[in-house]
């Protein structure tokens, strides 16, 4: 579907001008004639949303950004700090709802975007009271395009290396840091070309010496997005060189150009949460008994190892050297299965009992034809193998009894859209005719399956989406 996004890029000056009746005659006239806070010095420029068209039949449609919501109700950087009554009432329980704090402990989700990182989350009162006055909504560029760059090399980082916070906050852009290995190919090898692999030397909790931390490519490139940001930002092809400042500093004397800085000044712990709480805002995650999940480095550490060894089936010991952690014990607990997954597996294998039992009763076949569909099926279902609508991504037990569309182990692949496309037909078919047939939990297997190949299908055109973008060059058009 193309759409057609409606927006305007304005500054401060050029905002006033044009609702001059909001503001008053001074401010106007500064405005004219370009003085305080509408010098070029200080001016700052940010675009109004104002809506989003179908461009295929001239509708409005929802609107494309996760973020706009904080924006249009001021809930950016330290603005909530600010509001009292009613309006805190309302902001304390939309927080709430996204897990932002403790219900019991009102202070702890008062303000959950506000970072003393000077200028990071920057949403000033001239941008709040922009947003009373505009058509749409207003926003600057900037902080979203900064904070989101730092969040996603966090979110990378913690999820396939396991990394901590602290350990995080080592990566600099030199040469002792940021490191690639070339390994000679085996001489019995059919590649004849040197392994490249990448790694990050950071100094693990506990330890005084730095240790490896294998990256892949889209870490790097993540990585990399920030080192061009920097760049960009200090207007320099060099990143400088700023003290590292948290509690493990005795360790680090020399100044390095550590990569998570902003403003020449190491960011805070507390800062890259707040970024990842940003990029992740909208995801609503939650617990099997409904609460609001919210997302830390800690609880990222726990989800690398219990996906490590529950789901990809890697040895504990090697989760261990890849989490740099001295005890193996201290692994076993971070890699504890999820209830759900000790209550999906009991299921799993209760199953596969009765049916094991029962064969005999329930399917008139010899030995070898049952051995030969179990070697069929041994040979098609498992660790990157064709399913419907893309790859299977695991190589244990099925946590889904091979109902493979809706299933989070597998990675949709928009090559077989079609597949997905052709489910969806035969679902909705067929919810009609168990419903008919007042088959009604047929009918409602049915109905769950279609809103999986729905989930599915629009998590392919958001893979395309992005696939695109990563080569889109937009048109601008100036009225």
């Amino acid at each position: 579907m193309g759409t057609n996004i409606i927006s305007g890029c304005m500054d401060r000056r050029s905002f006033v001008i044009a609702h001059k009746d909001q503001y008053s005659s001074k401010t106007f006239k500064n405005a004219r004639q370009r003085f305080h806070a509408y010098s070029e010095s200080v001016n700052e420029h940010f675009l109004e949303y104002v809506k989003t068209i179908n461009m295929e039949n001239e509708t409005v449609v929802d609107h494309p950004f996760w973020f706009m919501e904080l924006f249009k109700e001021g809930l950016f950087g330290n603005a909530p700090g600010t509001t009292k009554g009613d309006d805190r009432e309302k902001i304390d329980q939309y927080f709430l709802s996204y897990g932002y704090g403790d219900i019991n402990n009102k202070e702890s989700y008062k303000i959950p975007f506000r970072t003393k990182d000077i200028g990071l989350m920057k949403n000033n009162a001239f941008m709040r009271n922009a947003q009373g006055i505009a058509e749409g909504t207003v926003f600057q560029i900037d902080p979203v395009y900064t904070v989101s760059t730092y969040a996603l090399g966090a979110l990378e980082i913690f999820t396939t290396t396991g990394a901590r916070m602290n350990e995080l906050r080592q990566i600099s852009a030199s040469k002792d840091c940021m490191v690639v290995l070339r390994e000679e190919p085996h001489p019995h090898s059919t590649h004849s070309k040197p392994i490249k692999r990448k790694l990050l030397r950071l100094v693990p909790k506990g330890r005084t010496e730095p240790e490896n931390y294998y990256i892949g490519e889209e870490s790097a490139r993540c990585l990399s997005h920030i080192v061009q940001l920097l760049k960009e930002t200090y207007d320099d092809p060099s990143i400088p060189e700023i003290p590292y400042v948290g509690e493990r500093a005795p360790l680090f004397h020399e100044k390095k150009p550590y990569i998570f800085q902003f403003n020449r000044k190491h960011i805070s712990s507390t800062a890259i949460t707040v970024c990842l709480r940003f990029l992740m805002h909208g995801l609503y995650i939650k617990t099997d008994e409904g609460t609001p999940v919210l997302m830390k480095a800690h609880l990222l550490r726990h989800t690398f190892a219990t996906h490590a060894v529950q789901v990809e089936k890697i040895p504990i010991d090697i989760v261990r050297e890849w989490m740099h952690q001295k005890n193996v014990e201290v692994t076993e607990y971070y890699s504890a299965p999820t209830t759900t997954q000790l209550a999906a597996n009991a299921d799993i294998w209760l199953t596969s009992i009765a049916t094991h039992i029962n064969v005999g009763h329930a399917v008139k076949r010899s030995p070898i034809e049952i051995q030969a569909l179990y070697n069929d099926a041994k040979g098609k279902v498992g660790a990157l193998t064709n399913v419907i609508g893309g790859v299977c991504s695991t190589d244990a037990l099925c946590p889904v009894k091979f109902a493979c569309v809706g299933c989070a182990a597998k990675v949709p692949e928009p090559e077989k859209k079609d597949q997905i496309e052709f489910q969806l037909e035969w679902a909705i078919k067929n919810r009609k005719i168990y419903a008919d047939m007042a088959l009604y939990q047929e009918a409602n297997k049915m109905s769950e399956l279609i809103r999986n190949c729905r989930k599915e299908l629009e998590e392919i055109e958001s893979i395309e989406s992005y696939r695109e973008d990563e080569n889109f060059d937009p048109t601008i058009i100036f009225d």
